[in-house]
């Protein structure tokens, strides 16, 4: 494994002994030349330090996006960088792809944002804009949902900005007017935010330091029949989202009839092209749906049923183990041997003797959720196996939030060549 300097870049030789398996997060943008760069970082159990940590790995240039090559240069670079690949047992990647009015919804909202934050006079006129940043998603989502909460207040705001602004506030304050106030962008707002709000209790959950995967993946699956069931009564959904959106234009004067279907062809490659006999069904077909289609797509990868018995090594804890009966953790102890297979040998006569220490333990029922990883360790220092299980948990990441962090690095990166 490299370090990096403080411009982000890839140092040489510099190899850490003392870790045990590491995970590989990747995630990928464009940077100010245009040249699309994949960041690479990896979460690890230190056994010098006994503690998790993790390092940004670095920047690697795609020549393609297709999922082949972009793996074939994760482990091409991760070999050139020196690390043992035969220790990795995790990867993370975050590629959910959204339709063009969604992202341009996005920065849309993210301008406006920082349009605000920009004065303390027009600041006010508006209130605490939750700042959108595109890297954390519980921020991101809960952006989203306060501008829709706060969307009247910051038309109105905008209206009198170009009235009383300085020449160059007006500009800017008309420009984000005339953009907020398409019919089409107002019906993209109320579809990610009615969602957004939906997934910022997600993502918390995904960001809580004593993090369960396991039973994450249980909540998510809860949150995908959700996304299912309005997938499957689309038309009605929608036609609340319709009337929200025509609430609000009502409100602000907007004629929203204004809002056009796109001519459809018979060959369209840079837009949706979807046959429909009104506008409301060009867009619950063009819009809404693939939304939806996107968002449960995204979460049933991360969290599908053959990830989940990853998610099971998690059941070590004995919070979780003094939950289940014999043959449940028999079921799990026979999938997480085959699923970590050489990486934890002989697992199963150490994983029944920890079962057993941990049932005749006099530690009280509401003290044992809140053993620290220290407590754990230290209760498995002569079951070595059951110890590396351990560090597999505390390492394994639940989302790529980090590896996006390394983005604030490109220009400094890209000016330094």
């Amino acid at each position: 494994m490299k370090t990096t300097n403080e411009s982000g870049l890839v140092e040489e030789d510099t190899v850490y002994d003392e870790v045990s398996q590491e995970k590989v997060l990747a995630d990928e943008t464009m940077d100010i030349a245009g040249t699309e760069q994949l960041s690479l970082s990896a979460p690890y159990f230190d056994l010098a330090t006994n503690v998790v940590s993790e390092d940004y790995l670095g920047f690697t240039p795609l020549a393609r996006l297709d999922a082949k090559y972009i793996s074939n240069t994760i482990i091409s670079t991760l070999s050139t960088w020196g690390l043992n690949l035969d220790k990795m047992i995790g990867q993370g990647y975050d590629g959910c792809s959204m339709m063009a009015e969604v992202r341009n919804a996005t920065g849309t909202i993210k301008e406006g944002i920082s349009f605000f934050w920009g004065s303390k006079k027009r600041k006010v006129l508006v209130g605490n804009l939750q700042k959108l940043c595109e890297t954390r998603w519980s921020e991101k989502h809960k952006s989203i949902r306060k501008f829709n909460d706060k969307f009247l207040e910051i038309v109105e705001a905008l209206a009198i900005l170009h009235k009383e602004g300085d020449r160059e506030t007006r500009q800017k304050a008309w420009q984000l007017y005339y953009t907020l106030t398409s019919p089409k962008f107002i019906v993209t707002l109320k579809v990610i935010a009615k969602y957004s709000a939906k997934l910022e209790l997600v993502t918390n959950i995904l960001q809580s330091v004593n993090i369960n995967l396991s039973e994450v993946s249980e909540h998510i699956q809860g949150t995908v029949k959700m996304l299912l069931d309005d997938r499957e009564n689309a038309e009605a959904e929608y036609e609340m989202i319709r009337k929200s959106a025509e609430s609000n234009s009502s409100a602000l004067g907007i004629d929203v009839t204004g809002i056009r279907q796109p001519r459809v062809v018979a060959r369209q490659m840079h837009r949706p092209n979807h046959p429909s006999v009104s506008v409301t069904e060009y867009y619950r077909k063009s819009l809404f749906i693939p939304y939806l289609d996107s968002l449960v797509q995204s979460l049933q990868e991360r969290f599908s049923e053959e990830n989940k018995t990853s998610f099971e090594i998690f059941c070590l804890h004995p919070k979780v183990m003094k939950s289940q009966s014999d043959l449940d953790m028999k079921r799990i102890i026979e999938n997480m041997k085959r699923f970590y297979g050489d990486l934890l040998d002989n697992f199963t006569e150490d994983a029944w003797t920890w079962i057993s220490m941990w049932k005749h333990d006099k530690v009280a029922e509401g003290d044992v959720a809140e053993l620290s990883h220290t407590d754990l360790l230290d209760k498995a220092k002569f079951l070595f196996v059951i110890a590396s299980a351990l560090k597999i948990a505390l390492s394994l990441p639940a989302t790529t939030c980090s590896a996006e962090r390394a983005f604030r690095y490109l220009i400094t990166t890209v000016t330094f060549f």
